[in-house]
């Protein structure tokens, strides 16, 4: 994580979506997870573009009405970056290190890695394991992103009241909500490859988890904007029109054939795409058991049916909600509509007890 307080406060988990902000609060008890508060408020589309921030003022008060309509009390927040904001490079340790000794090493191996000067550079770093080629070495997961995009996020946080005590990365906070669908999947993901493929307005976080742990990850360009875009050009209909659209019905009986299934199919090639990475990056040839789809386009009308059909592989739509359990604010706000576009959100606010 690029900002993280070792001893971790009760956390608001923020999605900064470039179409909407999305506010969670979380407890856990012995009866697991609950949603305390939630809210959502959508973003002037002039404030984040490709999860960079360009307005941090108008990002910010949005912020601030997300939380006001939350209901929530919480000051200090998790928030993430995801995109072309990270970049991944896996490089080479000595196993002996300990916690300290490896970021030390790191930071004097930095300007090996990244073509930026140190003092503009944020990052965090993961161990992954044995080097296969030499056991005594281990694979270490270095993950970079420029300063400012730290820095404007926790100024965006300051503006709504807020701190930010972590600033994360998105596809490490999916995986984490993913905790929430091991219900839905085969053997409860024991022994199980699965894709969770967070399809959002711009971006697409997919993630690769194998027996509870994290495998793989990627983010393409690619999300719901381009269907709102497509359906503008297809019946003339401005951006505001076809985005109510998309969401309400109405359309002509010729959106489902002439726009709707070539945007799934896009879809699918992406999470092919995704799959085909992983293999050529990996050679155990381990099948792909279940894929969960969530996100905005995660709540087309038969996606995961469409999907499962093209790929063959067994898909659902992504319900956090089975292993949860609802405050009655929660509720009274029809939570089961927007479930599936809270996964990061939600698993930035279990950074709380991680």
């Amino acid at each position: 994580m690029f900002l993280n307080s070792r001893k971790l406060p009760h956390l608001l988990g923020i999605d900064l979506s470039s179409s909407a902000i999305k506010v969670v609060e979380m407890s856990l008890s012995n009866q697991g997870y609950k949603i305390e508060h939630y809210g959502v408020e959508p973003l002037p589309s002039n404030a984040l573009g490709d999860k960079l921030m360009l307005d941090v003022e108008s990002t910010g008060e949005a912020i601030r009405r997300a939380v006001k309509k939350s209901g929530s009390r919480l000051k200090k927040a998790a928030v993430a970056v995801g995109g072309a904001q990270i970049i991944t490079t896996t490089i080479v340790l000595p196993g002996e290190l300990d916690e300290q000794e490896m970021n030390d090493q790191i930071a004097l191996q930095l300007d090996q890695h990244i073509a930026l000067p140190q003092e503009e550079v944020s990052y965090d770093f993961e161990v992954r394991g044995p080097n296969k080629s030499d056991p005594t070495q281990v694979d270490v997961l270095l993950v970079t992103t420029r300063r400012e995009y730290v820095d404007k996020r926790q100024a965006a946080l300051e503006i709504a009241g807020l701190t930010a005590t972590i600033v994360d990365v998105e596809a490490h906070a999916l995986d984490l909500a993913s905790r929430l669908l091991e219900r839905q999947m085969p053997n409860q993901g024991t022994q199980k490859l699965v894709a969770i493929a967070d399809f959002g307005a711009t971006l697409t976080t997919l993630c690769l988890r194998y027996d509870h742990q994290l495998a793989y990850y990627r983010d393409q360009a690619f999300g719901g904007k381009l269907l709102t875009e497509e359906i503008m050009r297809y019946y003339g209909l401005s951006f505001e029109e076809a985005g109510l659209s998309k969401r309400r019905g109405g359309l002509p009986s010729s959106y489902q054939k002439e726009v709707l299934e070539p945007f799934m199919d896009e879809m699918v090639k992406h999470i092919k795409n995704f799959y085909r990475q992983y293999q050529e990056t990996n050679s155990n040839n381990q099948k792909l058991d279940q894929i969960q789809v969530c996100g905005g386009c995660g709540q087309i009308p038969g996606v995961a049916a469409y999907i499962e059909r093209q790929i063959g592989i067994p898909t659902v739509t992504a319900n956090p909600l089975l292993s949860l359990t609802l405050a009655n604010q929660p509720k009274a706000m029809h939570i089961e509509q927007d479930t599936s576009t809270l996964m990061i959100a939600m698993g930035l606010a279990m950074r709380s007890f991680s």
